[in-house]
């Protein structure tokens, strides 16, 4: 047993090697893109039926590259589990393998419902084994906080991920459902406040800011889909709730906050040259997904029936800014990462 743990790890891709681990945030990025803000740009300049086309088109492309993902997964658990097993703060990423089912599932409902089905169903069980996972931790005491980044966040993101997913692809059986939903959001919120002050308040506030990573941007990244799951469920509840509509208002300003600061803040690491934040690095897609999620909330609110701060706020010309926003940093993230691949003996350079 001990021999087998001072092993050299082996990895089925020399490119991954152990940031495999956090590669479906390539899917929660571009996915969130495409269902939210893509769909809003795309719909700006074409009309139906070719708007749909090409999102079909996209979302074709997206689940085949899943696809590919998936058998390398497979390939490394049969070759070294350890890689994407292993009791580490890196391996927070975990979340990821969630979150991203369920985005692909929701991209593939329009173009094969029976198929987004079953990937949203194995999104509950990749969660399940996410929560063992998490639980063994705690009883090992390895989330002592004070050296941990945003990937902390990811636990929210899965849970919440959970509920926007079912929203969509078994919207059908949505009253039946409404009370796991509710316990569902309520404990990724949880799971976001133990989150943030092992973060952010353990280790101190200026710790996370004086090391930054693109991963810190899931600090209101998961505040954003956690408001976009709970507008999804207020939208379905039977009569009004003032107080929780309360909150989902007031979330949004201090996710408005959140992210327009961290935007602010990466803007002036670059131009002072304190960080190569440019330079690609599996991280940055987490970055991007967080900005498709704001954009994901805001838009939610600014369309669904309720009265909202968003109506108040946006218009159709700031969300097609917003839109064209994470259009950018998704465009110049993909052109960076197929040129690094194209680099010889290049690896990721993804951060913890």
């Amino acid at each position: 047993m001990n021999s087998a743990r001072n092993t050299p790890l082996r990895y089925v891709s020399e490119t991954w090697q152990q940031e495999i681990i956090g590669v479906p945030a390539i899917f929660m990025a571009l996915g969130v893109f495409l269902l939210y803000p893509g769909k809003y740009i795309i719909g700006h300049f074409f009309k139906p039926p070719l708007d749909r086309t090409i999102l079909d088109g996209f979302g074709i492309i997206l689940v085949l590259f899943a696809l590919y993902v998936v058998a390398r997964f497979g390939a490394q658990l049969w070759l070294d589990v350890r890689v994407l097993w292993n009791f580490s703060p890196g391996h927070f990423r975990m979340g990821t393998w969630v979150a991203a089912m369920n985005i692909v599932a929701v991209v593939m409902y329009p173009i094969v419902p029976p198929v987004a089905i079953i990937a949203h169903l194995l999104a509950w069980l990749l969660c399940g084994v996410y929560m063992v996972w998490l639980m063994k931790m705690v009883v090992r005491g390895e989330l002592k906080g004070g050296n941990l980044t945003g990937t902390v966040f990811l636990v929210t993101v899965a849970t919440q991920s959970l509920v926007v997913g079912c929203m969509t692809v078994l919207a059908g059986s949505i009253g039946d459902l409404l009370p796991v939903l509710i316990v569902a959001n309520v404990l990724g919120i949880i799971f976001y406040w133990i989150s943030f002050a092992l973060t952010w308040v353990v280790g101190g506030f200026v710790e996370p800011l004086m090391h930054w990573v693109p991963q810190n941007n899931i600090t209101h990244g998961a505040l954003s889909i956690t408001m976009l799951a709970a507008q999804m469920i207020e939208n379905n509840m039977p009569g009004s709730l003032p107080y929780f509509h309360f909150v989902i208002q007031a979330a949004w300003v201090i996710t408005s906050l959140l992210f327009f600061s961290s935007l602010l803040y990466e803007v002036f690491l670059i131009t002072n040259r304190k960080q190569p934040l440019l330079r690609f690095q599996l991280g940055n897609y987490a970055r991007n997904f967080t900005y498709g999620m704001f954009f994901a909330c805001s838009y939610y609110g600014y369309v669904y029936p309720h009265p909202s701060i968003m109506k108040a706020v946006l218009n159709p010309p700031a969300l097609l800014a917003l839109g064209i926003l994470v259009l950018f940093v998704n465009a110049w993230e993909v052109m960076n990462h197929i040129s690094t691949a194209l680099k010889p003996r290049t690896r990721l350079q993804g951060a913890r």
